[in-house]
């Protein structure tokens, strides 16, 4: 009895000592961690509190100001701005906090530095309208923006131009059409006006359960109209670098790619660097693009984290998952 006493008295000691040395590691974690999410709690309260300030400037920017110039735009943000103090309503100071609600890095392929270029990428991301990209140094497609993965090409003078789309539409896939000028197939006016709308279908399933699912289709065609599917990911990106035409569309919104002169000191910047030592410019660019995949990673494991502080409640020192997390 003495020898299982005692064996109960070690187990305990041991167990004692490893929840001790748990809770030195969990208090010293959560130490550090309560300092960042003090500092997150007081961003989160200051976006709150300029939530509607930030939505009013960021909707005219998705709306209104694609198609302007780096001047007029700012001019008119600033008018915009002085109307919105003018009725009491706050808004960022901080344009990195204002643009970095919306359009995290991988948004833009490089230079985040340039605030014409993110705005462009906000048009980009929240417009309900095709995106024409007029362009005329070539730095929206080759420089600026990060494409989705699978996009295909088709230039306007393709012969197999049709088909192409055709094939882009039924895979899902982003399609980028270069050299845009208006002067479509007319079988393509639904496609390019954006008629599009949502279909119900009911089938039956594998266990005889009736189903709904909803499809995205268009009407292509002349004088014979035909339904086509429309692949869930498709998204069409028109591109030209004529600055001029003769017509424009309520349906598509235009964004301008001038080269700006942050844009042109970034990349000077980069020409200089890669002419200088070219081995180095590309490891610069490989740290920046495993930087933004570590910061990814880093921000899983916080909110990890975070649920397993939700799940552990009053357990957390016999939580292996917990500690773990926590080193």
């Amino acid at each position: 009895e003495r020898v299982k006493k005692k064996e109960s008295v070690a187990e305990s000691l041991r167990i004692t000592n490893i929840h001790l040395e748990r809770a030195e590691h969990l208090s010293y974690s959560l130490e550090e961690e309560c300092t960042r999410w003090r500092g997150q709690l007081q961003t989160a309260e200051r976006q709150l509190n300029n939530l509607l300030g930030d939505s009013l400037i960021l909707s005219f920017i998705v709306g209104y100001a694609g198609n302007l110039s780096e001047n007029s735009r700012n001019e008119l943000i600033n008018q915009w701005k002085k109307l919105l103090s003018r009725f009491n309503i706050s808004y960022s100071e901080n344009e990195g906090e204002l643009y970095g609600l919306e359009v995290g890095k991988l948004e833009l392929q490089r230079w985040n530095e340039c605030k014409y270029y993110v705005q462009n990428a906000l048009v980009t991301k929240y417009t309900n309208k095709w995106p024409l990209y007029i362009d005329p140094c070539n730095v929206a497609l080759k420089e600026a923006l990060r494409l989705p993965s699978g996009h295909s090409i088709i230039h306007s003078s393709d012969l197999e131009f049709g088909a192409k789309l055709r094939s882009s539409l039924s895979e899902g896939s982003a399609c980028i059409i270069k050299d845009f000028n208006f002067d479509f197939p007319s079988e393509f006016a639904n496609l390019f006006q954006r008629n599009l709308y949502e279909k119900v279908r009911v089938f039956v399933g594998l266990i005889g359960i009736p189903k709904m699912r909803k499809d995205v289709r268009v009407k292509l065609g002349t004088t014979v109209m035909e339904e086509v599917a429309v692949g869930s990911k498709f998204a069409l990106y028109l591109h030209s670098q004529d600055m001029t035409f003769p017509q424009m569309d309520d349906k598509i919104n235009a964004i301008s790619y001038n080269l700006t002169k942050e844009a042109l000191y970034l990349k000077l910047r980069e020409e200089i660097m890669k002419k200088m030592d070219k081995d180095f410019a590309e490891k610069l660019d490989q740290v920046v693009r495993q930087m933004e995949k570590m910061s990814e990673e880093v921000n899983a494991k916080i909110r990890n984290v975070l649920l397993v502080f939700i799940e552990s409640k009053d357990s957390m020192l016999e939580n292996d998952r917990l500690i773990a997390s926590l080193k």
